[in-house]
C-alpha cells in the first residue's frame, strides 16, 4: 500500500502514546465510517486548548495537553488517525486564502476507495478547496523522526518535521513585522536567472550540494562568499551564481 509508511509512530507524531491512543478510542465511539471519524478528529483538534501544559514544542503529544499552533494541531490529527490504523501525513502549504500567513499546515488521511483526503485540523474544515492551497512539503516519517534534531537551519519551535518549515529572510521578516503593512506578504521577485541548459543544470546541481551542506552545519558561507552569491544572483547569470557557490 502506497500509504503504509505513514502508519507508524514517529518523534513528532506519537501515535503510540497512551494519551493519544485513549483520545483516538474516545473519538472513534459512534463514528460509523472513516469520514465521520475524520470529522470528529478535526472538530476536536480545532477546538482543543489542552489541559494547561506549557506550549513549548509542536509535537502531537504536547499538542494534546497544550493546544498550540497549526503545526501542533496537524501533528495531533495525524497521530489520532494513525492510532486507529489510518495512514495520515502532514502537509505544509502556502495558504492562498490568507494575506498574512507564509505557511500553514493540514493533514491528509488515506481512504482506500478515494486515496488521500485533505482535512484542515486548525479551522476544522473537511476537504478545503484545492485552489486555496499551494503545497510546499509532504513530510515523510523520516522527516518526522528528525523533528527534535539538535541543529536546525530554521527559526521554529522543536517538534516540526525536518526541512518542512520556511525560514524567512531578514528582508521578508522585517516587512512582515513592519507596523504599517498589516501582516501582508510583500515578497517580490529580485531577478530572473538566465543561462544555457547546461549552465542551469550545473547551477542546480551545485545549489543542491550547498543545501545539503547547510543542513549539516549552522554556517556554510563566510561574509564575503555570501555577498558574492547575493551580487551574482542580482545579475542573474547562472554561470556567475555557480562560480560564487563554489568559491
Amino acid at each position: 500500500m502506497v500509504a503504509q509508511q505513514w502508519l507508524r509512530s514517529t518523534a513528532c507524531i506519537q501515535s503510540d502514546d497512551s494519551g493519544i491512543r485513549a483520545k483516538a478510542k474516545e473519538l472513534s465511539e459512534g463514528a460509523s465510517d472513516l469520514e465521520s471519524y475524520a470529522r470528529k478528529v478535526i472538530a476536536f483538534t480545532s477546538a482543543n486548548r489542552g489541559t494547561g501544559a506549557k506550549f513549548d514544542s509542536l509535537d502531537a503529544k504536547k499538542a494534546l495537553v497544550a493546544g498550540g499552533s497549526c503545526t501542533s494541531r496537524a501533528n495531533l490529527a495525524a497521530a489520532l488517525f494513525r492510532a486507529n490504523g489510518i495512514a495520515a501525513r502532514t502537509i505544509s502549504h502556502l495558504p492562498a486564502w490568507s494575506p498574512s500567513l507564509f505557511e500553514h499546515w493540514l493533514v491528509e488521511y488515506w481512504h482506500p476507495d478515494y486515496g488521500w483526503v485533505a482535512v484542515e485540523p486548525t479551522l476544522g474544515k473537511f476537504q478545503p478547496a484545492a485552489n486555496e492551497l499551494v503545497n510546499l512539503a509532504v513530510s515523510s516519517p523520516e522527516d518526522e523522526d528528525r523533528a527534535f534534531d539538535a541543529l536546525q537551519t530554521r527559526y521554529v519551535m522543536p517538534g516540526a518535521p525536518y526541512l518542512s518549515v520556511l525560514e524567512l529572510s531578514k528582508e521578508l521578516d522585517d516587512v512582515a513585522h513592519a507596523p504599517d503593512n498589516k501582516g501582508r506578504n510583500f515578497a517580490a521577485t529580485v531577478g530572473t536567472v538566465k543561462g544555457t541548459p547546461a549552465e542551469m543544470r550545473s547551477l542546480f546541481e551545485q545549489a543542491r550540494k550547498n543545501f545539503d551542506s547547510l543542513t549539516a552545519q549552522s554556517k556554510q558561507f563566510s561574509a564575503p562568499s555570501a555577498a558574492a552569491i547575493k551580487n551574482a544572483s542580482k545579475l542573474g547569470k547562472a554561470s556567475d551564481i555557480t562560480a560564487a557557490l563554489t568559491r
